[in-house]
């Protein structure tokens, strides 16, 4: 019901820009009086290197309409046939007709969905060089309705600290660190719990049945922005690892760890989609990649490159690993424009700091005089 008054102009009321942007992203409108305000929704970039060696800053689209009007559209609209095709070979959905559904079902919740665009970049020598343009369909999870469109929705992802753990022991015995990833890994796991969830197809790319009647989608698999499409894939994931012979370890739910008659050792690290794997036999290593593979679509990334962020730098002959946050640092300073304004010398200090110091030169320089 309507409990706006007659006599008040509603149009005249400013509507705050961060109640807005909280509200865009809850599915409430903030309309008033018939018109709405400009949704502020955040702007991202990514600040990539181009072909003749300058940092530029590219905006990425926030939805299907904007990204028809960006320089890339057709890059973008590319990327889109790309994740329809994935969604295909997943059969994450089939198409249901409107009128039957809601002739069955006339209280039944249909969801809706969005395009959410991203560009793939890799850190090389601290700036970031454009691999590809991204696009994945996410569904509105926040319409459903626990109790019937889900139940259960949390699963966790492996520890900051077990990673740096990992890279620890991998720098003391020698193991080897390396990186898989998953592709479109949500779309491998099938929902459970006996849950039927419905949604409007994707903008751009809507079929219509026979006589122009009107279709929806009957989700099988656990598409992003589902409630529980997060755990209905780490469930997925653990189930295929402790069948192969994973243990699970116990300070984090997140790590597997498989040893052999042999005394060698693997381990993996689960962050969503992304496994990170520290060897002590690349045999072991190499058939793992090979068997998980079979079972999911995956890509071998080679050594460890990035992990949460952190660039990776491993030296088995020198027993190290070396993280860095050097791509991170100058991605923030060019996105806040810091970098021209920071001073090109050193940071002056304190002068007992300067006195401790330059007596424990002399000390080690009489030590050495000394000792000759």
């Amino acid at each position: 019901p309507d409990f706006r008054r007659d006599d008040f102009n509603y149009d005249c009321l400013s509507i705050d820009p961060t109640l807005e942007w909280v509200a865009s992203h809850v599915g409430l409108s903030t309309c008033t009086g018939g018109a709405c305000a400009a949704k502020a929704v955040p702007q991202r970039t990514r600040f990539v290197q181009g072909p003749d060696g300058d940092v530029r800053r590219m905006d990425i689209p926030r939805g299907y309409r904007e990204m028809q009007t960006d320089i890339d559209a057709a890059l973008y609209f590319a990327a889109c046939g790309r994740e329809m095709a994935s969604q295909r070979d997943c059969q994450s959905w089939e198409l249901i007709d409107l009128c039957d559904l809601l002739k069955d079902k006339p209280h039944c919740n249909i969801i809706t969905c969005r395009w959410v665009f991203d560009l793939k970049v890799s850190a090389q020598d601290g700036v970031n060089v454009l691999d590809r343009y991204k696009a994945r369909l996410v569904a509105h999870g926040f319409k459903q309705n626990f109790g019937t469109d889900f139940f259960a929705s949390y699963w966790g992802v492996t520890r900051v600290s077990t990673i740096r753990i990992l890279c620890a022991l991998s720098a003391q015995y020698g193991w080897e660190l390396t990186a898989m990833d998953v592709e479109t890994a949500y779309l491998q796991a099938p929902l459970r719990d006996g849950v039927e969830v419905y949604m409007y197809q994707p903008e751009g790319f809507v079929t219509t049945g026979p006589n122009g009647r009107k279709l929806v989608c009957k989700l099988n698999k656990a598409l992003y922005g589902l409630r529980q499409s997060a755990r209905e894939w780490g469930i997925t994931l653990r189930e295929w690892l402790c069948g192969y012979g994973f243990m699970r370890g116990s300070a984090d739910a997140q790590m597997y760890v498989l040893r052999t008659n042999a005394g060698h050792i693997l381990v993996v690290l689960v962050y969503v989609d992304d496994l990170v794997i520290a060897s002590s036999c690349r045999a072991l290593r190499a058939r793992f990649a090979t068997a998980i593979s079979g079972r999911f679509k995956m890509k071998d990334l080679g050594g460890l490159r990035r992990a949460v962020g952190c660039e990776v730098h491993q030296d088995t002959g020198a027993h190290s690993v070396l993280l860095t946050l050097s791509t991170y640092i100058l991605n923030a300073g060019r996105r806040f424009n810091v970098n021209a304004c920071v001073a090109r010398y050193d940071v002056p200090a304190p002068d007992a700091m300067v006195r401790a110091c330059t007596a424990a030169v002399v000390a080690d320089a009489e030590m050495e005089r000394v000792t000759e």
